[in-house]
């Protein structure tokens, strides 16, 4: 299955010879790499290492245009091992663990995330290692896995520094399990991994700029819009896995407990609905963060203007957020109810990471791609029951997942493809700097222009509805964005000359 997913979306990933995002100092640094300097671009945030002496091999081979095929090998192979851990060591059936690790692999975080040279998929690779170490290491107990666990981690902790939350997450489900040593060991190793990082890792001025913010834990508005937000995002993104792990047999029952799963849901909707301002953190309306995942597509904002929007917009989400507003409220009563048994490591290791993503100076949307194995790994361990019912479910929403981000991905590429080539036709045929050029973000990122004095303006914003392209502004062309079966309406990207 592995194979044919290379084989089928590579052609679509082989598209991917632009910068999509913060991605555009990374082709920098793998390029310094390349030469033999080993320092990190002061833009930098992750620690980005192991990533980049990866690419830079890689690049040498194949050059660095490249760099998005790595990447998406690095993405299939997580399907691979994530696949594979639900068959071998949680011991699902085949078709149960395939459809699992499709849905972890078509959902839309990650298929944004599969295009370009982001870190994400690197860093995943070595979570899923290491959650394989463990594995093995808590079966047997012998130490050449504890190492492989800590070596694993730590080149993890070189691609982005949140792999901390590995060892702390091990200790944090040991000390619950009162099994001290352990927890003991695995705050050792966190603390090793700190000490390192804060003390001895060449830190990059971002780095130095936006350390982890503490004080947010006391901020209950802002602590309890990333987390519940996340909650529901997740929810979202893995709604059978939600819906398969409640035993409605059990729940219809017994009367009295079905009375107080219903009451006690009503309050903890009530109380949540009130507390939950998703403005502390972003937008008021789901998907709720901003960055990758927004209403109108993926990462809408990489060019400037108000992006047009797919047909049966606003009731897809509508009832999507509302759908899973109600089945994660209604999965709590459940596990408080019947007193589910819901603690292992991989719920421990998703409470400590979504408690890191709550002190990170700046909250992403992509960032919570994460926590999606970990819960897949959290339901398939304790709560998803297999039968005909569970699987007919999973397939049906792995179709509607590979349908939209079907849509979004060709969307998100037609758009960038097009604004990124055309801006390098400009300076061609111009004979203009790059800097006087308003591309896609990481265009702008990259040829900076500190005055804003742009001579070409790409926008989603017809002359229309912009009353400065209208007056200030020649209309160069107008692109429409086409693709098998698009149902994005008036798909188009306009390009404008300042008067």
């Amino acid at each position: 299955m592995a194979a044919v997913l290379f084989l089928v979306l590579f052609p679509l990933v082989n598209r991917m010879d632009f910068p999509q995002n913060d991605d555009w100092v990374y082709y920098e640094m793998v390029e310094t790499f390349m030469s033999g300097d080993l320092t990190l671009d002061p833009y930098t945030g992750p620690t980005f290492y192991t990533q980049g002496i990866i690419a830079a091999g890689f690049a040498k081979l194949f050059g660095l245009a490249q760099l998005p095929t790595l990447t998406f090998l690095f993405g299939v192979v997580n399907f691979y091992l994530l696949s594979k851990f639900l068959h071998e060591r949680l011991h699902k059936s085949v078709r149960t663990s395939l459809l699992l690790g499709l849905i972890f692999f078509f959902n839309p975080l990650n298929i944004y995330l599969l295009m370009g040279f982001m870190t994400a998929q690197y860093f995943i690779f070595f979570l899923l290692l290491s959650i394989w170490f463990y594995s093995y290491y808590s079966e047997t107990q012998e130490s050449k896995y504890l190492w492989l666990l800590i070596l694993t981690s730590l080149l993890g902790l070189l691609v982005r520094q949140v792999s901390m939350f590995i060892p702390f997450g091990l200790g944090f489900y040991h000390l619950l399990k009162l099994q001290f040593k352990k927890a003991g060991l695995f705050f050792t190793i966190f603390t090793l991994f700190y000490y390192y990082y804060q003390n001895i890792f060449p830190q990059s001025a971002r780095m130095i700029e936006v350390p982890l913010q503490y004080h947010h834990f006391t901020d209950f508005d802002y602590t309890f819009a990333v987390s519940f937000g996340v909650l529901i995002v997740v929810t979202a993104l893995l709604f059978p896995l939600f819906l398969g792990s409640i035993d409605f047999k059990k729940v219809f029952a017994s009367k009295l407990k079905l009375f107080l799963t219903i009451l006690l849901g009503f309050g903890i909707y009530h109380f949540a609905l009130n507390a939950f301002n998703p403005h502390e953190v972003s937008w008021g309306e789901f998907p709720y963060f901003e960055n990758t995942l927004e209403r109108t597509g993926l990462y809408p904002r990489g060019v400037s203007g108000t992006k047009y929007q797919f047909r049966w917009n606003f009731d897809l989400y509508y009832y999507w957020d509302l759908a899973s507003k109600v089945l994660l409220v209604s999965f709590i009563s459940y596990v408080l109810i019947y007193r589910k048994r819901i603690l292992n490591e991989y719920a421990a290791l998703t409470i400590v990471y979504v408690g890191m993503l709550v002190v990170t100076e700046t909250f992403y949307d992509r960032y919570i791609l994460v926590a999606i194995p970990l819960l897949i790994l959290f339901f398939a361990k304790e709560l998803l029951r297999e039968n005909r019912v569970t699987r007919l479910m999973l397939f049906g929403f792995l179709f509607f997942l590979m349908s939209f981000s079907y849509q979004l991905a060709h969307d998100f590429i037609g758009v960038n493809e097009y604004v990124w080539h055309r801006s390098e036709k400009l300076v061609v045929d111009e004979g203009i700097d790059r800097s006087r050029i308003q591309g896609t973000n990481a265009w702008k990122l990259k040829y900076r222009n500190q005055n804003r004095n742009y001579l070409y303006n790409f926008s989603y914003d017809s002359p229309d509805i912009n009353e400065d392209y209208a007056n200030l502004y020649t209309l160069v062309e107008e692109k429409e964005i086409s693709f098998p079966g698009n149902i994005f309406i008036n798909p188009k990207v306009y390009l404008y000359k300042l008067n």
